[in-house]
């Protein structure tokens, strides 16, 4: 079943951007003019998924190579009304030139200096593309945290995601986009309208 791109109709706020692309305006208190979420409602199974823009961990640019480390993070909601998340979702999506981006799947997050273990990065979607002068490594893994932790998250001052040995610490915009996404989970009973045809 073909998947249909929903738009947020936000109450006194108008919407910014493209149909994909959602701007939300956001509450007085924020010190960011906005986030970007993407909202896919599935037909057949009648859910909607909602996604914060990917939140870019690590990049390493190179002449023929560009390494990076990007953090999805998303809910899902029954059918087409935001309901306050049991879980939230943490996709992490890597690619690196001759390396491993993950060579351990534990996860945990330092927030506000106290430690905090998640566990464990599931899926088997690693791939490699071999060339004559390199090989490509793509990872794609993901993890499935309480909707308490991740409030505890978006609600720091500062965030150090941990995934084995590698450390990614998040730009104060970066939490910002974070807390903002926890305040639309917040949203309950608001419908999410297909755009018109």
């Amino acid at each position: 079943m073909k998947t249909t791109v929903l738009a947020l109709a936000l109450i006194a706020n108008s919407l910014l951007g493209g149909i994909e692309t959602l701007g939300f305006q956001t509450p007085p208190t924020s010190s960011t003019p906005k986030i970007h979420v993407d909202a896919t409602y599935d037909k057949k199974k009648n859910v909607t998924k909602l996604f914060l823009q990917p939140l870019l961990l690590w990049s390493n640019r190179q002449p023929d190579s560009f390494d990076q480390v990007r953090l999805f993070v998303g809910f899902e909601v029954p059918g087409t009304k935001i309901v306050k998340p049991k879980a939230v979702l943490f996709h992490f999506s890597a690619s690196s030139s001759n390396v491993i981006s993950f060579q351990s799947f534990e996860v945990s997050v330092l927030i506000d200096g106290t430690l905090v273990e998640l566990g464990k990065l599931k899926g088997d979607q690693r791939r490699q593309i071999n060339s004559p002068r390199s090989m490509i490594v793509y990872d794609d893994e993901w993890i499935t945290i309480s909707y308490e932790d991740f409030t505890r998250i978006a609600t720091a001052d500062s965030v150090t995601i941990i995934v084995g040995k590698r450390k990614f610490e998040l730009a104060g915009r970066q939490v910002r986009s974070l807390r903002e996404f926890h305040a639309l989970m917040q949203r309950e009973g608001q419908e999410l309208n297909k755009p018109a045809e």
